[in-house]
């Protein structure tokens, strides 16, 4: 099974793009796009997780922070946690990013909030 993404060309197309596996791991609820390693490129974070499975089922929350990082051209690269800095725990719902602070509204718990800053650009700091 394949994830694909179609982005938008200036010409009014859509290029599609293969994503990482990584992003099939959970459910995504939230979706943002920012250059969120520094680099000039759009990249993209999933998040997401589902508590709220039938009891045989289980959980499904293998998602802290799903981080693709953009190579300008319409391929995306998969950024570990430990790089990216994100451990992002529960049912995100939400996110929303002002400026170097991104604002996540997870299910049942207080809002969470990561800072990315030039110094460490692709290091999210929880907060």
């Amino acid at each position: 099974m394949e994830t694909t993404l179609f982005c938008g060309t200036e010409e009014g197309r859509f290029r599609k793009s293969k994503i990482p596996i990584q992003a099939q791991y959970a459910p995504v609820y939230s979706i943002q796009t920012h250059d969120f390693t520094g680099d000039g490129n759009q990249d993209i974070l999933l998040l997401g997780n589902n508590h709220h499975l039938k009891l045989r089922l289980g959980k499904s929350d293998a998602n802290y922070g799903t981080l693709l990082v953009g190579d300008g051209k319409g391929q995306f690269q998969y950024m570990n946690q430990r790089s990216s800095g994100l451990d992002v725990r529960g049912a995100v719902r939400s996110s929303l990013l002002i400026n170097n602070l991104l604002f996540l509204g997870i299910n049942q718990q207080p809002i969470e909030t990561y800072e990315w800053s030039e110094k460490n650009a692709g290091t999210g700091k929880n907060r």
